[in-house]
């Protein structure tokens, strides 16, 4: 039997992604479950407490924690060397109304399997800044029941649910009210006295720092140093004098001069690196720190976590880069950052409308590209053209065969690039390989021109608007709803939902459309109430996206 369940573990695990695996680890990990009761519960197994979940004001409210694991196994915060497990209420009917509380965790109780903690005991403290958050929002409730969700993480594995009835009044509460004010008062009284304090200190900071620069600008010893820039980026440096009030930074845009101004004593840096002791000779000097033609060589992501697909890293000839774009949320996929350590470049595209996806911006300090693509017929993501000051660049992949979406081509007026990565796979997709043939070009153009061999070969797969997809997954055929191992968490709406759902019982061939089974399923879900991937809303016609 034993070796029956072995062999079934491994072939259950082996069925799942690593993505998939962490996941189910944190939420055995971290399973357990919240309970509350009216006095102070000192049971150590959770079948013998009576869970209450429905309390008047004039009740105490007591929570307690029992995990299947250690206490130890929960995040903590740390603050002044004690341990607290952060819990959140979180009001059911409107979600931006809540409150924290921070439990203590001694620190010889972090290896047992519960702690009891206070919630509403016989005497409230507003001093207490547990008890001011709550009776802070219970201030504000209406006379009527409210439904908490209680959880310590975002995950699901430890939660509770309390039901607080004021329908007959606010009980204890009200009578603290008064207090609660008063505390409230005296919190802002201390709190523009720290702020008048540090407005004070700020201006003596000003004074004294005006009375070095003042000192410093007198001076009559200036030399000027010319540094000049034939590269197409922007580059930074800065002046280091004897004194922070008056160090100084400056940018050399692309293809610019720029004069500098020091004393002798000082240092010039350039990209963190001096490249001048100042002396009263160095008047009138030129230097040109235009850097090597620029080389990139390759890009990858991490496959799975958090970041996956969602922060990318290029190598070049002069350090590491960083490309990376919002996962979720309204801008996913819309727009995307790129640091390069001298600039921030960004690339856009227009979220809906007739360019939606075909048309995208990459802009520098100094630099407005654009970049098309046809969104449908027979070339839909196989071309792209790249306008820029620079010349034309176009982007070109073949549309079928071994190489198809493997292998990028990118030719200019400055000559060519090859981008290749692999289509199946442990690494499929995970990494791209770049032969730059192209080292005089603008850096940012070549940059345009890979965005649109990552973009145009990994936007069919994983956006969710652009395929009816989420994670690789398609959002329509036979689907399995699950408790865990899921492909989606979503979470039924009745308006602004990102996926029109309807149910189908046989062809659930079209985005939107599902078809519940018990296996042989195509998507596994898991019904949430917060923290979805996708809110669906329940149609009977029309499905599909947003």
């Amino acid at each position: 039997m034993r070796l029956l369940f072995i062999i079934s573990l491994s072939l259950f695990f082996s069925s799942i992604s690593f993505g998939q695996l962490t996941q189910i680890i944190d939420a055995i990990a971290e399973s357990g479950s919240i309970v509350f009761t009216s006095t102070e519960n000192t049971a150590t197994k959770k079948k013998n407490v009576d869970n209450k979940i429905t309390f008047t004001a004039k009740e105490n409210i007591y929570g307690t924690i029992y995990m299947k694991q250690k206490l130890e196994r929960l995040r903590v915060i740390i603050k002044d060397d004690k341990y607290y497990i952060r819990t959140s209420f979180l009001l059911k009917e409107d979600h931006s109304k809540k409150f924290y509380w921070s439990i203590p965790l001694p620190k010889d109780k972090t290896s047992m399997k519960s702690i009891c903690f206070e919630v509403s005991p016989d005497k409230m403290d507003v001093k207490n800044p547990n008890h001011l958050g709550f009776l802070n929002l219970i201030e504000t409730l209406e006379n009527k029941k409210h439904e908490f969700l209680v959880y310590i993480t975002e995950r699901d594995g430890v939660r509770g649910k309390l039901i607080l009835d004021l329908s007959e009044g606010k009980g204890k509460y009200q009578d603290l009210f008064e207090a609660l004010e008063k505390e409230r008062q005296r919190i802002a009284a201390a709190e523009e006295v720290a702020r008048i304090a540090a407005q004070k200190e700020r201006e003596r900071y000003a004074a004294e720092r005006k009375k070095i620069v003042d000192a410093y600008e007198a001076s009559t010893d200036f030399v000027y140093v010319t540094f000049i820039n034939n590269s197409y980026v922007q580059i930074s440096g800065a002046v280091a004098t004897s004194n922070n009030a008056t160090n100084s930074s400056f940018s050399i845009s692309a293809k610019h001069s720029k004069k500098v101004r020091c004393r002798p004593g000082e240092q010039l840096y350039i990209a963190n690196k001096v490249v001048l002791d100042v002396t009263a000779a160095s008047n009138g000097q030129s230097i040109d720190i235009s850097p090597p033609p620029l080389s990139i060589n390759s890009m990858a992501t991490q496959w799975s976590g958090d970041d996956a697909w969602k922060s990318w890293t290029l190598k070049t000839s002069a350090g590491n880069w960083s490309l990376a774009t919002q996962w979720s949320g309204d801008d996913a996929w819309k727009s995307w950052t790129i640091k390069t350590g001298n600039e921030n470049w960004s690339v856009s595209t227009q979220w809906s409308g007739d360019d939606a996806w075909k048309s995208w911006n990459f802009k520098t300090d100094n630099d407005n590209f654009t970049m098309k693509t046809q969104w449908s017929g027979k070339d839909a993501w196989k071309s792209w053209t790249i306008t820029s000051k620079y010349g034309d660049f176009l982007v070109k992949t073949q549309w079928s065969g071994d190489d198809a979406w493997k292998s990028w081509s990118i030719t200019s007026p400055h000559g060519d690039m090859l981008v290749k990565t692999q289509w199946s796979g442990d690494d499929a997709w995970k990494s791209w390989s770049i032969t730059d043939n192209m080292q005089d070009a603008p850096p940012q153009a070549k940059m345009a021109a890979i965005f649109c061999c990552m973009v145009g070969g990994i936007m069919p797969y994983t956006s969710t608007k652009a395929s009816c997809a989420l994670h690789g997954k398609k959002l329509y055929g036979k689907v399995k709803f699950v408790e865990y191992g899921e492909d989606v968490k979503i979470k039924y709406v009745d308006y602004s939902e990102d996926l029109k759902v309807e149910f189908v019982s046989s062809s659930p061939n079209d985005c939107g459309e599902w078809q519940v089974v018990e296996s042989s399923e195509d998507l596994k879900v898991k019904v949430v109430e917060y923290g979805e991937d996708l809110k669906v809303k329940k149609v009977t016609s029309s499905p599909g996206m947003k």
